[in-house]
């Protein structure tokens, strides 16, 4: 078992500023994340070959300097030189979960000491009132219901020109009728929400939830870390049993 010490340095970049742009980051993927086609297909977070392991681009070794590859035997990383061949660099490794663990931990403190959380709350309450969801879904009740008028339309002229017989038509209007009675209720339901303040409060619920996890780091990406942390340098002394972690944050305190 080692002795772990961890030594924290940090740069000189607004805390505040860099939680602005991860909070404009989540926000986008959450209002596209139904359509990606609206997003960049290249964009790492969607590429079939993106690697979801936190550490990849700023994890070092404190050593030889080289950088340190994931393995799943270890569950963490290695030092790549060591595999390379004998000599290069001693065999040692990091958890992957022991160095999330820390971080989102030292993250969500000095969030919670420099990020002013009520401008980021407020926002996403004025996003949320822009996000009328309820109204973009009236919009498109309203075109389901013109659209079932112009089926209507065909068919009775086809009936006037016999173009179908008396039982056909009576089935496709049943059928158009059964349509329209549903999104007339539906439309009725959408309008009643509209004139309450329930429509607002509905999505704010979410946008809420989705400010907790990020000010929070609930769900911490790597594009986070890439943006908050410049270099994570992993020193070993196999002889006394030590590691030393040296986490070089990029944000100011």
């Amino acid at each position: 078992m080692y002795n772990i010490e961890i030594n924290c340095f940090y740069g000189n970049k607004n805390l505040n500023k860099i939680m602005w742009d991860i909070s404009n980051v989540e926000f986008t993927l959450k209002d596209n994340i139904r359509n990606i086609d609206t997003l960049d297909r290249d964009n790492y977070m969607f590429s079939k070959n993106y690697i979801p392991h936190l550490f990849l681009e700023v994890l070092r070794c404190g050593e030889c300097g080289g950088d340190m590859c994931y393995r799943e035997s270890y569950n963490g990383y290695k030092c790549s030189n060591s595999q390379k061949q004998k000599g290069v660099c001693t065999s040692h490794f990091i958890k992957e979960e022991y160095l999330k663990e820390y971080i989102v931990k030292s993250l969500r403190y000095h969030v919670k000491c420099k990020v002013y959380k009520e401008e980021f709350y407020d926002w996403a309450y004025e996003k949320a009132r822009c996000k009328d969801i309820y109204k973009m879904r009236l919009t498109i009740i309203d075109k389901k219901i013109i659209s079932l008028k112009d089926k209507f339309k065909k068919v009775y002229l086809d009936k006037i020109v016999n173009k179908i017989d008396e039982r056909n038509f009576e089935n496709m209007v049943n059928h158009i009728q059964t349509k329209h009675a549903l999104l007339s209720s539906e439309k009725n339901k959408v309008l009643k929400i509209m004139k309450s303040n329930k429509a607002l409060d509905d999505i704010y619920k979410v946008y809420e939830k989705s400010m907790d996890d990020t000010l929070q780091f609930n769900n911490v990406k790597k594009y986070m870390i890439d943006k908050l942390v410049d270099s994570i340098v992993v020193y070993e002394d196999i002889i006394n049993n030590t590691k030393q972690i040296d986490i070089n944050y990029k944000f100011k305190i």
